[in-house]
């Protein structure tokens, strides 16, 4: 099971960096909530 944890957990951490650098690219709107949280960086939860 650990190295199944450590799986989901670097498929997640992928994927934040991914959302991260995809969210950066887009302007619009950017003193809206939605995309003043997608600008500040990943969130990690646990």
């Amino acid at each position: 099971m650990t190295r199944y944890t450590s799986a989901v957990d670097a498929v997640r951490a992928a994927y934040l960096r991914n959302r991260h650098t995809f969210y950066r690219c887009e302007q619009w709107w950017p003193d809206q909530p939605f995309w003043h949280r997608r600008h500040t960086g990943p969130t990690v939860l646990r």
